[in-house]
């Protein structure tokens, strides 16, 4: 994508393949939500749902790995990665928990309707294909299209950080825009940061999940 040296069309493509995978993403979660109206089959929706899935996280990961966006795994499996990797982790949830305690000060709700809307779907479809959205579908497909998309479509670094951060942050605010807001920005400005340390795919990715992991976790045990 970089490569590309006419702007406009840099711009576009990036513009079609970020509202491509969204889209795709979108509808394999539309499908499962709306599954009992579309067909009395559930089985064949499951599936269906399923291969749009695989397939949003399928075209992520090769043109990922086909623009060089993603790092050779032993790159980011090393001592130093992994501290690095654990240490924006800690400071993900630490700022989540730090924005939401000051909003809850102020008596701001701190459930967004994102995290209500997935509470919602925890009691309509199965738990495992719960885990393959929150687990694989948003690490992978979110970093890919927030973060390195982003980043590799626009020159000015600065520019991209701020973009990819509030970018982030918008597609988490579903409905009523309201001060909830904040606590995905807070999130998106620490798993950005990873991004921009390295410009390694697999450290934002790798965070990414960590921090889903112990949500989707907190989501079983309620």
């Amino acid at each position: 994508m970089e490569n590309i040296k006419n702007p406009i069309i840099r711009y576009l493509l990036a513009i079609l393949l970020f509202i491509g995978l969204l889209t795709l993403d979108q509808t394999s979660t539309m499908l499962i939500a709306l599954g009992p109206t579309i067909s009395s089959n559930q089985t064949f929706v499951y599936i269906i749902a399923t291969l749009l899935l695989l397939t949003t996280v399928g075209i992520s990961y090769y043109l990922a790995r086909k623009q060089g966006w993603m790092k050779p795994i032993t790159q980011t499996i090393t001592k130093d990665n992994w501290k690095f990797i654990l240490g924006m982790f800690a400071l993900t949830y630490l700022l989540k928990l730090l924005s939401g305690v000051i909003l809850q000060l102020f008596g701001v709700n701190v459930a967004p309707e994102n995290q209500q809307a997935i509470e919602s779907l925890m009691k309509q479809i199965p738990t495992w294909y719960m885990g393959l959205m929150i687990l694989v579908l948003a690490p992978m497909v979110e970093e890919f299209i927030c973060r390195a998309l982003i980043f590799k479509t626009i020159k000015n670094k600065k520019i991209a950080f701020v973009v990819a951060m509030l970018v982030f942050a918008l597609l988490h605010v579903s409905g009523q825009f309201d001060l909830s807001f904040i606590v995905y920005l807070s999130m998106s400005a620490a798993l950005t940061y990873t991004y921009y340390r390295h410009e390694n795919l697999n450290e934002s990715i790798a965070v990414h999940f960590l921090n889903n992991l112990i949500g989707f976790v907190a989501l079983l045990v309620m």
